[in-house]
């Protein structure tokens, strides 16, 4: 564990003292800088696979101290020594500390770790009585729910892949996905278009763990992704605002690359229905949610339980969605915030999955530049916080020159 102390000259001055905790640099950059912008005081542990690569995130001027994590095997190994992080980071501030987790891993390694906690934290989570958040995680009950609240839903089934039979009532094509966001990845995601393929696809995964469960969902011809971001708090679902997204990635498979910010009223009544099914969760806290429109019918697709990776537009569209949330976990009082985003039709890029796609020969360089450069809003470049985006530069055009070099030697 190395620690980073910036304790930089800043305004951020307003208590609690919130710790972001961080394996994607993009999403705990996006969060610490909303809060900071907030006036809190933020504090980052970041997760990394290599010493130094939480640069990006922790240049950023809103961060006071951060401490970076060697992550080594799973959540529940490294768990001990982020969890030792965040009690080194808090241990001068008055509590409550809230705890503010940017991914699927660092909500998992909370939930390993709260047991040793006490009320000196405050993260999020679920209301007493109602799910448990590892329960919600699990994509088979999501789609029960967003059922039961009355959306349209993909059929689907659980396969287990130690014993994968039967496979019988698919239809094909069909898509295979995880049953659960932490215990697998996208590049398990597949589409199988006959039983030969499913087959063959159940058991390549089953070679690297076959003591889990997928997801094998009726395939849908997808017209248009959109994905909400949002807060639950404790008496309502804030829906501020909806992307449109108008392209994703080939080398990270899925992820969104450029969107379109568009009033959550594009949504019709599946944006009652959406709150509806989040209300049955009790969650309190930010999510990431997902519909297709397939046919001009809504499909609900899955809810992420933590920010989602395009968070910052929400606040550079006039909705601070990481300061809405810390309100509704810190405040008895129902939210009195701004509810809506204030500006739409703003189209923004994440350059980081942009540089993938032409590192890996996806797009051209000149197609990756216009992208860029037409884009209203960029998620790692800020004029307000100038640091990390230079430091993503200097880090993705050395990464490019390694990838192609390794590539020309290769060939």
């Amino acid at each position: 564990m190395m620690a980073a102390s910036n304790d930089k000259t800043t305004s951020i001055s307003k208590e609690p003292r919130v710790v972001v905790l961080s394996q994607n640099y993009s999403t705990g950059l996006s969060i610490l800088r909303s809060l900071g912008e907030a006036g809190y005081t933020v504090d980052l542990v970041a997760g990394v696979k290599k010493k130094g690569r939480s640069i990006i995130a922790s240049s950023s001027r809103f961060v006071h101290r951060a401490e970076e994590v060697l992550l080594a095997g799973d959540s529940a190994s490294s768990a001990p020594k982020i969890w030792e992080a965040v009690k080194q980071l808090s241990e001068d501030a008055p509590a409550p500390v809230l705890l503010f987790p940017a991914d699927d891993y660092m909500v998992t390694v909370l939930e390993c770790c709260m047991e040793a906690s006490s009320s000196r934290f405050v993260l999020p989570g679920v209301k007493q009585g109602s799910y448990t958040l590892p329960a919600l995680m699990n994509k088979d009950l999501q789609v029960q729910l967003a059922a039961d609240a009355g959306l349209a839903v993909a059929g689907s089934w659980i396969v287990h892949l130690a014993d994968p039979a039967p496979l019988e009532g698919i239809p094909y094509p069909c898509f295979v996905k995880p049953r659960c966001s932490v215990g697998g990845s996208k590049e398990e995601m597949a589409i199988c278009r006959d039983q030969a393929a499913l087959e063959e696809t159940l058991a390549a995964l089953a070679r690297t763990d076959a003591n889990r469960d997928v997801l094998v969902q009726e395939y849908l011809e997808i017209d248009q992704e959109y994905d909400v971001g949002g807060v639950c708090t404790r008496e309502e679902v804030l829906l501020p605002g909806v992307i449109r997204k108008i392209r994703v990635a080939a080398h990270e498979r899925g992820v969104t690359m450029a969107g379109e910010m568009l009033p959550a009223s594009v949504l019709g009544d599946s944006g009652d229905k959406v709150k509806r099914l989040l209300q049955q969760t009790g969650y309190i806290g930010m999510f990431d949610l997902e519909i297709f429109d397939v046919g001009g019918q809504l499909y609900f697709n899955e809810i992420n339980f933590r920010p989602g990776g395009p968070n910052f537009v929400y606040y550079r569209c006039g909705m601070n969605l990481p300061a809405a949330a810390a309100e509704a976990l810190l405040s008895g009082s129902a939210y009195n915030g701004n509810k809506e985003v204030l500006s739409v039709d703003k189209t923004f890029v994440y350059e980081k999955v942009a540089w993938e796609d032409q590192i890996y020969g996806h797009m051209s360089r000149q197609e990756r530049k216009s992208i860029i450069r037409e884009a209203d809003i960029t998620l790692l470049h800020d004029a307000n916080d100038p640091a990390p985006g230079k430091h993503f530069d200097r880090r993705i055009r050395l990464s490019a020159v390694k990838h192609w070099l390794r590539r020309d030697h290769q060939s």
